[in-house]
């Protein structure tokens, strides 16, 4: 196996090598043959790769591409003026990435981040404040009702790219896909009865009913703005079988997002 790694718009490949094999392997065989290891180059902002790998066994040769994205490695770090309301502790570890978050409300708070819906936050973001709302199906209610559904199956997740939330976090052209994969989620927003203004941020249109949901939506409430979502940016929790990252910590693509939203409400 020959593979390479090269940033997108670059012809010189960032990283490369080669592995051979004296397994037998047997058609349609389903096993690893290689690894591809290499050093991530820091980076001031998210930029994609595209490994590249080359395979022959016997006189048959295959090759085939994956994109890779690459964030920058302390992107809570400046943050201020944010508080975090975590009674469900799905952001535990959000705290030792960015020191200044505190956990509760002060004068200072312009932004909250919230794992449930409150009397408190409600006052706070009426009031004219900026809030992030991550709402999920088995949690207490929020303001927007949620449906359970897949992420990936019968779904195409559509990136409502103009909106400002998205700052410089990679959209792949209005499709999300694996730079998701770390906040994929087992439920959507139902939008469809909310009588407030709202801009869609991230939807989900069914493949077989086209029926239109939401994974995340800006809402005017009263003088303030909401960003409710259903995404997992904890991933996995310690889900069993799970795959995503466990914690926000290890969670690179999901941090970020989250971060890009932070600035996006601090500016408006």
């Amino acid at each position: 196996m020959k593979w390479s790694v090269s940033m997108t718009g670059q012809d010189n490949p960032l990283a490369s090598g080669e592995s051979q094999s004296n397994a037998e392997i047997d058609s349609g065989e389903l096993r690893e043959i290689g690894v591809a290891e290499f050093k991530v180059p820091t980076v001031a902002k998210p930029r994609q790769a595209m490994l590249r790998a080359a395979v022959e066994i016997g006189n048959a040769r295959t090759t085939n591409a994956w994109p890779l994205w690459f964030f920058p490695p302390e992107p809570w770090k400046d943050v201020t003026n944010v508080a975090l309301l975590n009674p469900l502790v799905r952001l535990r570890d959000l705290s030792g990435m960015a020191k200044s978050i505190t956990s509760s409300i002060d004068r200072s708070t312009n932004v909250v981040i919230a794992t449930m819906w409150t009397d408190e936050l409600d006052r706070f973001v009426s009031r004219g404040g900026r809030a992030i709302l991550l709402q999920l199906h088995v949690a207490p209610p929020g303001p927007v009702p949620t449906v359970e559904m897949p992420f990936w199956r019968e779904a195409i997740r559509l990136v409502e790219s103009r909106h400002s939330a998205w700052q410089d976090f990679p959209i792949d052209d209005g499709i999300a896909g694996m730079q998701f994969f770390g906040c994929a989620t087992d439920c959507a927003l139902d939008t469809t009865e909310l009588k407030r203004a709202q801009r869609p941020i991230l939807r989900r249109l069914d493949a077989r009913t086209v029926a239109i949901h939401d994974y995340a939506t800006e809402l005017d409430w009263n003088d303030g703005k909401l960003i409710v979502s259903t995404l997992r940016f904890e991933g996995s929790q310690g889900l069993a079988n799970s795959t995503q990252p466990l914690g926000i910590a290890r969670n690179t693509a999901a941090a970020y997002l989250l971060r890009c939203w932070v600035r996006h409400l601090q500016s408006t």
